[in-house]
Protein backbone atom coordinates (compact mmCIF):
# COMPACT_ATOMS: atom_id res chain seq x y z
CA UNK A 1 0.00 0.00 0.00
CA UNK A 2 2.77 2.55 0.90
CA UNK A 3 4.84 1.73 -1.97
CA UNK A 4 1.89 2.20 -4.06
CA UNK A 5 0.69 5.21 -3.02
CA UNK A 6 4.19 6.83 -2.50
CA UNK A 7 5.16 5.69 -6.25
CA UNK A 8 1.74 7.40 -7.54
CA UNK A 9 3.00 10.58 -5.60
CA UNK A 10 6.67 10.58 -6.79
CA UNK A 11 5.54 9.58 -10.31
CA UNK A 12 3.45 12.68 -10.01
CA UNK A 13 6.13 15.40 -8.61
CA UNK A 14 8.34 14.03 -12.13
CA UNK A 15 5.42 14.43 -14.57
CA UNK A 16 4.73 18.14 -13.23
CA UNK A 17 8.58 18.82 -13.20
CA UNK A 18 9.38 17.82 -16.79
CA UNK A 19 5.49 19.58 -18.10
CA UNK A 20 7.22 22.64 -16.86
CA UNK A 21 9.65 22.34 -20.01
CA UNK A 22 6.83 22.51 -22.42
CA UNK A 23 7.98 22.29 -25.92
CA UNK A 24 11.26 19.99 -25.55
CA UNK A 25 11.09 16.47 -25.18
CA UNK A 26 14.50 15.66 -23.68
CA UNK A 27 12.33 16.43 -19.94
CA UNK A 28 10.72 13.44 -20.78
CA UNK A 29 13.28 11.43 -21.86
CA UNK A 30 15.09 11.72 -18.76
CA UNK A 31 11.53 11.32 -16.37
CA UNK A 32 11.10 8.00 -18.62
CA UNK A 33 14.60 7.16 -17.32
CA UNK A 34 13.64 7.81 -13.47
CA UNK A 35 10.46 6.16 -13.83
CA UNK A 36 12.27 3.44 -14.58
CA UNK A 37 9.99 3.51 -17.92
CA UNK A 38 12.23 4.73 -20.68
CA UNK A 39 12.42 1.23 -22.30
CA UNK A 40 8.79 0.03 -21.88
CA UNK A 41 7.94 3.29 -23.60
CA UNK A 42 10.09 2.64 -26.23
CA UNK A 43 8.84 -0.86 -26.73
CA UNK A 44 5.13 0.56 -26.06
CA UNK A 45 4.90 2.96 -28.57
CA UNK A 46 7.44 1.75 -30.95
CA UNK A 47 10.13 4.58 -30.51
CA UNK A 48 8.12 7.35 -31.14
CA UNK A 49 8.67 9.98 -28.43
CA UNK A 50 6.65 12.36 -27.46
CA UNK A 51 5.38 14.99 -25.08
CA UNK A 52 2.25 13.16 -24.73
CA UNK A 53 2.89 9.75 -25.63
CA UNK A 54 5.49 9.79 -22.25
CA UNK A 55 2.97 11.74 -19.79
CA UNK A 56 0.02 9.46 -21.15
CA UNK A 57 2.59 6.29 -20.48
CA UNK A 58 3.18 7.74 -16.86
CA UNK A 59 0.18 8.64 -15.78
CA UNK A 60 -2.78 6.62 -17.56
CA UNK A 61 -1.15 3.35 -18.23
CA UNK A 62 -3.41 0.60 -17.13
CA UNK A 63 -0.61 -2.29 -17.76
CA UNK A 64 2.87 -0.65 -16.65
CA UNK A 65 3.43 -1.13 -12.56
CA UNK A 66 5.17 2.71 -12.29
CA UNK A 67 2.12 4.72 -14.13
CA UNK A 68 0.31 6.66 -11.93
CA UNK A 69 -3.04 4.95 -12.22
CA UNK A 70 -1.87 1.54 -12.23
CA UNK A 71 -0.55 2.52 -8.24
CA UNK A 72 -3.34 3.93 -7.57
CA UNK A 73 -5.23 0.99 -8.82
CA UNK A 74 -3.07 -1.16 -7.38
CA UNK A 75 -3.55 0.75 -3.64
CA UNK A 76 -7.29 0.46 -3.62
CA UNK A 77 -6.83 -3.33 -3.70
CA UNK A 78 -4.74 -3.24 -1.02
CA UNK A 79 -6.96 -0.95 1.09
CA UNK A 80 -10.05 -4.16 -0.52
CA UNK A 81 -7.37 -6.71 1.09
CA UNK A 82 -7.32 -4.83 4.70
CA UNK A 83 -10.42 -4.46 5.19
CA UNK A 84 -12.39 -7.30 7.07
CA UNK A 85 -15.94 -7.19 5.43
CA UNK A 86 -16.80 -5.77 1.82
CA UNK A 87 -19.60 -2.78 1.91
CA UNK A 88 -22.45 -3.52 -0.51
CA UNK A 89 -22.42 0.71 -1.15
CA UNK A 90 -19.93 2.87 -1.11
CA UNK A 91 -16.96 3.35 0.78
CA UNK A 92 -16.08 3.61 4.92
CA UNK A 93 -12.76 3.87 4.07
CA UNK A 94 -11.11 7.73 3.46
CA UNK A 95 -8.42 6.44 2.17
CA UNK A 96 -10.18 3.77 -0.36
CA UNK A 97 -12.30 6.65 -1.70
CA UNK A 98 -9.61 9.58 -2.34
CA UNK A 99 -7.74 7.09 -4.05
CA UNK A 100 -10.14 5.78 -6.16
CA UNK A 101 -12.26 8.74 -7.12
CA UNK A 102 -8.69 10.62 -8.16
CA UNK A 103 -7.97 7.19 -10.13
CA UNK A 104 -11.15 7.59 -11.83
CA UNK A 105 -11.17 11.78 -12.33
CA UNK A 106 -7.62 10.79 -14.16
CA UNK A 107 -8.93 7.26 -15.95
CA UNK A 108 -12.02 9.27 -17.27
CA UNK A 109 -10.64 12.58 -17.98
CA UNK A 110 -9.24 12.64 -21.95
CA UNK A 111 -5.30 13.27 -22.06
CA UNK A 112 -6.09 16.51 -24.04
CA UNK A 113 -7.56 18.16 -21.21
CA UNK A 114 -4.92 16.55 -18.56
CA UNK A 115 -2.53 18.25 -20.28
CA UNK A 116 -4.34 21.90 -20.35
CA UNK A 117 -2.82 21.90 -17.19
CA UNK A 118 -0.86 19.68 -15.91
CA UNK A 119 1.01 20.80 -13.38
CA UNK A 120 -1.81 21.50 -11.21
CA UNK A 121 -3.49 18.13 -11.90
CA UNK A 122 0.06 16.26 -10.45
CA UNK A 123 -0.19 19.30 -7.24
CA UNK A 124 -3.87 17.99 -7.06
CA UNK A 125 -3.25 14.50 -7.13
CA UNK A 126 -0.21 15.16 -4.66
CA UNK A 127 -2.36 16.68 -2.04
CA UNK A 128 -4.50 13.48 -2.59
CA UNK A 129 -1.53 10.92 -1.96
CA UNK A 130 -1.04 12.95 1.20
CA UNK A 131 -4.78 12.80 2.59
CA UNK A 132 -4.75 9.40 1.93
CA UNK A 133 -1.42 8.96 3.62
CA UNK A 134 -3.35 10.36 6.59
CA UNK A 135 -6.08 8.38 6.64
CA UNK A 136 -4.52 5.31 6.80
CA UNK A 137 -2.44 5.91 9.56
CA UNK A 138 -5.60 7.43 11.47
CA UNK A 139 -7.58 4.12 10.49
CA UNK A 140 -4.75 1.41 10.97
CA UNK A 141 -1.81 3.15 13.41
CA UNK A 142 -4.49 5.40 15.44
CA UNK A 143 -3.35 3.27 18.87
CA UNK A 144 0.66 2.76 17.85
CA UNK A 145 2.63 4.00 20.20
CA UNK A 146 5.70 6.34 18.16
CA UNK A 147 8.72 4.66 18.45
CA UNK A 148 11.97 7.00 18.61
CA UNK A 149 15.60 6.32 18.89
CA UNK A 150 17.35 6.83 22.00
CA UNK A 151 20.50 5.37 20.97
CA UNK A 152 22.81 2.29 21.59
CA UNK A 153 23.18 1.31 24.60
CA UNK A 154 25.93 -1.62 25.63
Amino acid sequence: LGRCVERADMTSRLVATASLSAGSDAPWTTTLRACGAHEAFLRTYRGLETERGAAEFLMLDRLFPRSVVFSLNRAEQCLVNLESSDPRAGFQNEAQRLLGRMRAELEYRSLSELMTDLPTEMERLQRTCALATEAVTRRYFAGAEAMSWTGVTH
